[in-house]
């Protein structure tokens, strides 16, 4: 009987490789026959990066990029692509930032030429900060609502926290409804410091 080889490598690079397949009859008759294999990368870096900066401020006021805060905010993303390793993050953002929510883009290309892009927020306002927990998804057993008392909820309820503009901590409260219902249920944070200035942000 005839047995057939090839020369194909254990791991194909990117790009296109040769395989020579070879056929060898009972009469050692040999035949041969190339082929190709082509690898492409088709999936641009992933880009690591705070999905926003909060910055809480005593009174109404713009700010630049070159506040600190805001600045290492801008430069701190990177970007890590799975063939060709680190790639350069390019960042668009605005020259100056009032109170309210602004939007920074986070582009990367690799080698390759494919390219990802995110974006951040920078959130200003006035008044303490509050820091909401990220949002979580609960089962409901009777297939109509939870109660806020479940252990996971109100492990979600606790998992904040608020400073006033001067560094102080704050005591946080919520809107949580006692029984949550199927859906989805946007919940708000709120502090309040000693000018009684109110801080919020929902989950």
């Amino acid at each position: 009987s005839a047995q057939a080889t090839n020369d194909a490598p254990d791991v194909f690079p990117l790009g296109t490789t040769e395989v020579v397949f070879t056929i060898v009859d009972s009469s050692n008759n040999t035949a041969a026959a190339p082929s190709t294999v082509t690898v492409s990368d088709t999936v641009g870096p992933v880009i690591t990066v705070a999905s926003e900066l909060r910055i809480s401020l005593a009174e109404a006021a713009t700010l630049t990029d070159s506040d600190a805060r805001i600045a290492e905010y801008i430069t701190s993303a990177t970007a890590l692509d799975a063939v060709t390793g680190a790639a350069d993050v390019v960042t668009e953002s605005p020259e100056s930032y009032a109170i309210g929510t602004a939007t920074v883009t986070f582009r990367a290309v690799d080698a390759t030429g494919n390219t990802t892009e995110v974006n951040g927020s920078v959130i200003i306002s006035i008044g303490p900060q509050v820091i909401a927990p990220e949002a979580i998804s609960v089962v409901a057993i009777d297939g109509v609502s939870v109660a806020a008392s479940l252990p996971q909820i109100a492990s979600f309820l606790a998992d904040t926290s608020a400073v006033a503009t001067d560094g102080t901590e704050l005591a946080v409260t919520n809107d949580a409804p006692e029984t949550l219902e199927v859906g989805v249920n946007t919940i708000v944070f709120s502090a309040t410091d000693a000018e009684d200035q109110v801080g919020t942000a929902s989950t």
